[in-house]
């Protein structure tokens, strides 16, 4: 039990669905108070039904663009406001490929999905990092991708974004590290979530690839929230800078 966590405050992106929303309703579970935000107001239904359901700390609703400033500007300011402090955050929002050859692929299917995948994920940190080295510390969680290192077929943004978000981990986690500021990510492999029922329609031939998986499933949100919750947690204290797969075993094939 990650009992540390209990009374602490964190941001959740995506958390309206899929990863967030199992990393959203982990958290409050264990007693954080979770500034929950997404770029779908839906989202704030679910995750409140949810939350309803299992008790917890407490919760907070944004509707917020990860690719706009002035959005992440304000989901971080909120949540400090609210809780007073931010110790935590995990940044899950992002979506997938849109199944295009990289001769195929125009240039702004290319740029609307770096800009939130890896641009989205910069701004996130610049605000995040800003307000926990002003208190003293906090831990942040990227989720990144196995694609990050598996490439994906006629996925190239994708891969290209996710492996620039370990890179910009990594940059973060140097840069922050005397400041008490941790920063990690975790690289699923193919979970079952809304997005990556949509990335299979995209790119078919990742069924494939799903058949091949060493463990013979792909992953429930809930196993990939519980390594975020751990990360944020005080038994983490001496890891930063890492990218940790969490994939079934796909990279050992």
């Amino acid at each position: 039990m990650l009992d540390d966590l209990k009374g602490k405050s964190a941001i959740v992106t995506g958390a309206g669905s899929g990863i967030g929303l199992a990393c959203a309703l982990e958290l409050l579970q264990l007693g954080c108070a979770v500034m929950a935000a997404d770029i779908n107001a839906s989202g704030e239904s679910e995750v409140r039904e949810r939350a309803a359901a299992i008790g917890g700390g407490k919760l907070e609703f944004i509707r917020a663009d990860i690719s706009r400033e002035d959005d992440v500007r304000a989901m971080v300011q909120s949540a400090v406001d609210a809780f007073g402090r931010l110790d935590g955050a995990i940044n899950s929002a992002g979506f997938g490929p849109v199944g295009h050859a990289v001769h195929e692929m125009t240039s702004d299917e290319w740029d609307r999905n770096l800009a939130t995948n890896l641009r989205g994920m910069f701004l996130c940190l610049k605000y995040q990092i800003s307000a926990m080295r002003q208190q003293g510390g906090g831990s942040i969680v990227a989720i990144s991708s196995t694609a990050a290192e598996l490439p994906i077929l006629r996925g190239a943004e994708y891969s290209s974004a996710k492996a620039g978000m370990n890179s910009l981990v990594r940059v973060a986690a140097l840069e922050n590290s005397r400041e008490g500021v941790r920063v990690n990510a975790i690289m699923p492999g193919a979970t079952y979530t809304p997005a990556h029922v949509k990335s299979l329609e995209a790119v078919p031939e990742q069924i494939e690839v799903v058949k091949a998986l060493p463990m013979g499933r792909v992953a429930q949100p809930d196993e990939i929230s519980g390594m975020a919750a751990f990360l944020l947690s005080d038994r983490a204290s001496y890891i930063t800078g890492t990218s940790i797969p969490i994939e079934g075993g796909i990279l050992l094939v």
